[in-house]
């Protein structure tokens, strides 16, 4: 991870950090900048299911990293799990007991609560446990430790963690909100950068064993293309073994960052111009298979194999 961080004096800013374009002529090179002092923590989140609101609703695990951009060097690690809260010990009964009479209604992405906290391996006794508003303020104080160096928070769908934690320190803890820092969400980079380019490469595949790896795990055959963690963790060769745990989730986000930077980098993504087809939805229905690359304009090459 160290030689692509080094190697750049800066990461994505105008769109990752602010969301918007600052000009159609825009490279991705352009808008890595003004980080060299900078810390980037990259953090994430487990739960007890995607509602952040519910009575039940709990962050089992936080977890989080610091590294200096400018070296790759981890300047600290944070990583705690919650007690189970009464509320959360009574639905989790309620639904072994709908399991056991053959009432409960669980499938496809709803998981109960037991076979969540099995997948984030909650049990594994590989992180002290305390109750969630301690949890939430010890992350809130591994951040402030790196105030001095306006720390950027990355994260993968950064808008879900953000909401589990505000929403955790507001209305069951009567806590202010997390601080406004910075935030880059690396879906945002996967599916404004990552797909294009690679779709754009795409003739290239048969010659070119990375970009064939990389397009095979990212947009198998007949589907369209993917940006949970595991599949860039796979495609960018990061480990993936401790998948959704959320310490193991935060270092193998800060190695996939790394690589994407570094592919960017070595295959002429940090040149490729944020044209209108790259700015506009049409560059996110090209990449899932929406349209066709080959019936898309390709104003002055923009789109053209790099």
């Amino acid at each position: 991870m160290n030689s692509s961080f080094r190697s750049l004096k800066t990461i994505i800013r105008s769109v990752l950090l602010e969301g918007k374009f600052e000009k159609a002529s825009t490279t991705i090179e352009d808008i890595i900048s003004m980080l060299e002092n900078r810390v980037f923590i990259f953090f994430d989140t487990e739960t007890t299911g995607m509602t952040s609101l519910a009575p039940y609703a709990l962050i089992t695990e936080l977890g989080a990293v610091a590294i200096d951009p400018a070296t790759g060097e981890e300047l600290g690690r944070y990583g705690m799990k919650s007690h189970l809260s009464p509320e959360v010990q009574k639905r989790r009964e309620k639904e072994r007991a709908d399991i056991a009479a053959g009432t409960a209604k669980f499938g496809g992405p709803l998981m109960s609560i037991d076979d969540v906290l099995k997948m984030t391996g909650y049990e594994d006794k590989n992180l002290p446990f305390d109750e969630e508003g301690k949890v939430l303020a010890g992350f809130i104080d591994f951040i402030k430790q790196y105030e001095s160096r306006n720390p950027i928070m990355v994260a993968h769908n950064a808008r879900f963690d953000l909401r589990q934690i505000n929403d955790a320190l507001k209305h069951r803890h009567k806590l202010p909100f997390l601080p406004k820092y910075q935030v880059m969400d690396t879906k945002n980079l996967t599916e404004r950068y990552v797909w294009p380019l690679l779709a754009a490469m795409e003739n290239l595949r048969e010659q070119d064993p990375e970009i064939d790896r990389l397009l095979t795990q990212l947009r198998p055959e007949g589907s369209r293309f993917r940006s949970r963690l595991g599949h860039l963790g796979s495609a960018f060769e990061v480990g993936t073994q401790h998948w959704h745990s959320a310490v193991a989730d935060s270092m193998q986000l800060a190695g996939i960052t790394s690589k994407i930077v570094d592919f960017f980098k070595r295959r002429g993504g940090s040149k490729l111009q944020l044209g209108r087809d790259l700015i506009t939805g049409k560059a996110k229905r090209l990449a899932t298979g929406e349209i066709e690359y080959k019936k898309t304009r390709q104003k002055k090459e923009q789109l053209s194999p790099l």
